[in-house]
């Protein structure tokens, strides 16, 4: 192999470099939608615990990052038996 050929295992083609980011872009959206699938079927969920839990005060989502309020009374075990 000459000097300044980088078709070895180790060398910058740009091919392959090409088919790397394509594929990367790719799993990302993939990933993107199924979070977003995920994170509507999560919530709707909760939003069906929430109705039937009166501690569930406030369900706030953004895919499948979620957070849910509950009541704060320490007094109050329901969110042990949920």
């Amino acid at each position: 192999m000459s000097g300044g050929f980088n078709g070895s295992t180790f060398g910058e083609n740009s091919l392959v470099c090409a088919v790397a980011m394509a594929a990367l872009e790719i799993v990302q959206k993939k990933i993107t939608n199924n979070a977003h699938r995920l994170g509507e079927i999560f919530s709707q969920e909760v939003g069906k615990l929430a109705k039937r839990f009166p501690i569930i005060k406030e369900v706030r989502d953004k895919d499948l990052l979620n957070t849910v309020i509950t009541d704060v009374d320490p007094k109050n075990t329901t969110a042990l038996k949920i």
